[in-house]
Order: C-alpha cells, then structure tokens, then sequence
C-alpha cells in the first residue's frame, strides 16, 4: 500500500494552491522513490485535518512538519532529504526554513489574500475551481481570515500598493528620494518650493519602500546563498527542506497571473534572473507540467485502498522523451452526502473558531 499525500487542489497552473501542500509535494518527489507514494486532491474533503495530510495504513499525519518527521521515522532515516546535510547545514536547513514561513509567507498572503482584486478575481475563483461545495463556501474565508492575521505586522495597506494606471504611471516615475528628501539649498534660494506630490502617489512610494525592505529581509539571505554558489539548491546539489518552502512560496508569488502583480513586479525587479531560474527549474523538477484541477479531479484514476506500487508506476515518471515529471495523481474517492454534511459542519465549526480567535 503506498502512502498517500491529501494536499488542497490545484490552482495557477500549480499543484496545488497552498504553499505547505506544495512544500509537501515537492518534498516527496524529491525524497521518496517512485512507486511509494500517490497525490490524491481532496484535503478540503477532510473535515478540520490540516492541509497536507498523509495517510499510511492506519495512521494519519498533519502539517508538513509531521510529515517530514514521520518520513524519516519509517523509512530510518533514508526519506529525509536533510539526512545527507552535515550538522551545521542541518541547523541552516531548518532556520532557513523557519525564516521563509515568518518573513516570505506573509507578503504571499498578502498578495493572494488580503488585496481585494487579487482575492476576489483569482484566488476565490481558483478555490471554486478546485474545491467542491460546500468547502468552497467555507475554506476561502478561512483562509482570509488568517491570512489576515499574518499581515497585520507588516505596516502595509494594500491599497496603497494598487492605484488606477494613470497615478500609477506617475507612482513609477517619481522616485522616494521625491517623497522623503528634503528639498536642496538652490530649490529653497530660488524661492521655489518643490512641487507637491500627489498624496496617493506618495502613499504607494512610500508602501513600495516598506515592501521592498520586508522583501530584502526576507529573500536576500537565500539569494545570496544561490548567487555566491554554482549549484541549483541552496545547501549544495540536493534539494533540502529549504528548497522545498522557498520553491512553495516563490510558485505562489510569481507564478499566478493577478490583477495587482506588485509582490510579483517587485521580486523580478530584484531578483529577476536567479531566482526565475530557481522557479522555473524547481517546477519543472518538482511539479511538472502545468496541472489544472481538471487533471487531479477528473482524468485521473479513482484512488483505491487496493493500490499498489506496480499499478501506479506510470503515473509518476520521468519521461524520457519529454523531461516532464507526472505527478501520481489519484482521484479522490466520492463522497456520500453524509460525508458531504458532516464536512461541511466540521468545516464551518473550525472556520468559526477560527474567525473568533482572531478577533
């Protein structure tokens, strides 16, 4: 019986629309053989299970960071894609991760969440894609609502990043030495005082600043690391638990096409070449090609307890002619409408919970 992976469905072309599930996606395609494992998209279907879930035999394990130790314990140690680090790189390992979750993981919530033409253009929709009713109802604002939560120590409003393209034109040209400079001696003994900028304008250049340095802070450590070496991953030619976060959120944030594309703008503006080069290897290495919900949902085989390494082979592999990773996609079982329910009344009392501890 192979272990099974429970992720959150497709969205953006993307395996899967939150970032711990492609994290834990990435991890077993990297870590685990082909053969031991299938990639079923129905943990929305799941009651109040935290998203990814895996699921060997008996036994159910939450959160990728249980995941990730579970893997390691039955397998002795042979899954552990940290397991070939030394001490030191270990200890890096899992501070790098630590620091993409606190620092990178908030501005991607922004992005997706918590601007509202983002939200309510493309992420909602890509939730109605991919997650049937009545989780489709529920998970979203969930989601808001937490996100929500992890953005509010970033000192950013949203509308300040977005303005109609006219003040946006003139947002791009006018640079913050205009917002936050004092006005030269020659200005002031011509008796001209420099001319006001339009206080939306400034607003946005002074948001953009702010993101800019919560985006250094958060990027420029690992970015480093990637430029100063000559191999692909961050702690040498291996991926590491690192790369698996960093390609997760990194997906996220420039691979969606939204509305307003200031996180995505602003990290081409920076880190244009490498970190391109990272996602897009990452994702062809990791991913695949382009998955629609359409694809896990639908065409692929209904997921059976009878399944067994010889019968899903083909459904992961290299293929030799194309280079392409296939994902073992399962599709996920159908649900009986006391499944249905009692979903939904899990779903809606976890989400209330949710909302309240916020408040």
């Amino acid at each position: 019986m192979p272990i099974s992976l429970h992720v959150l469905a497709p969205a953006f072309n993307l395996p899967s629309i939150d970032a711990e599930s492609l994290a834990a996606i990435a991890y077993l395609r990297f870590g685990l053989p082909y053969g031991a494992w299938v990639l079923v998209a129905d943990a929305a279907n799941h009651g109040t299970k935290v998203s990814p879930f895996l699921i060997l035999g008996e036994d159910s394990v939450e959160g990728l960071d249980a995941i990730v130790d579970y893997l390691k314990r039955i397998s002795n140690g042979q899954w552990d894609l940290d397991g070939r680090l030394s001490k030191r790189d270990k200890t890096e390992s899992f501070a790098m991760s630590s620091h993409l979750i606190q620092q990178f993981r908030p501005l991607v919530d922004l992005s997706l969440y918590c601007t509202a033409e983002n939200y309510h253009e493309a992420t909602r929709p890509a939730f109605s894609a991919g997650v049937g009713f009545p989780e489709s109802w529920i998970i979203p604002p969930s989601r808001y609502s937490i996100a929500q939560e992890r953005v509010q120590r970033l000192g950013l409003n949203t509308s300040d990043l977005t303005l109609p393209s006219a003040l946006e034109t003139q947002a791009s040209e006018s640079g913050p030495s205009q917002v936050f400079d004092e006005p030269s001696p020659s200005q002031n003994n011509l008796g001209e005082p420099p001319k006001p900028l339009n206080p939306k304008i400034a607003a946005q250049v002074a948001a953009r600043k702010r993101l800019a340095s919560l985006l250094a802070n958060a990027l420029d450590p690992l970015m480093h690391l990637l430029i100063s070496s000559s191999e692909s991953y961050l702690l040498g030619e291996h991926p590491c638990l690192a790369d698996c976060h960093l390609l997760a959120l990194s997906s996220l944030a420039l691979v969606p096409k939204l509305p307003a594309s200031f996180l995505a703008d602003a990290i081409r503006k920076k880190y244009a070449d490498r970190l391109d080069v990272f996602v897009r290897d990452g994702i062809k290495n990791a991913y695949g090609r382009a998955v629609t919900p359409e694809d896990a949902l639908v065409k692929a085989p209904i997921a059976s307890d009878d399944d067994d390494g010889d019968t899903f082979e083909a459904y992961e592999n290299m293929d030799i002619g194309s280079g392409e990773v296939e994902l073992p996609w399962r599709r996920p079982k159908p649900r009986s409408m006391g499944e249905v329910v009692g979903g939904f009344v899990k779903r809606a009392y976890g989400a209330g919970e949710a909302i309240l501890a916020g408040t």
